[in-house]
């Protein structure tokens, strides 16, 4: 059924997705491969927001006197 409840979830350590029942939650254990796995995706996606704000911070005004500031230092 579409929109019902999950009987699933996603383990916050590997990703791996783990029944909600009580038993399989306890009887999980993270297997290495897919605890890297899911430590690249979120770091990868952190690493994407990071460079976005940077860029929108470079375009602003503040971030334009920012660069141009420092270049102006390092001639110096």
């Amino acid at each position: 059924m579409l929109g019902g409840s999950s009987e699933y979830t996603s383990c916050p350590e590997c990703g791996t997705s783990v029944g909600l029942e009580s038993l399989e939650t306890e009887l999980h254990r993270c297997d290495c491969r897919h605890r890297t796995e899911h430590v690249m995706k979120l770091a990868l996606a952190e690493i994407g927001l990071f460079e976005r704000e940077w860029r929108e911070y470079l375009d602003s005004p503040h971030g334009r006197f920012e660069v141009c500031y420092a270049a102006h230092t390092r001639r110096r």
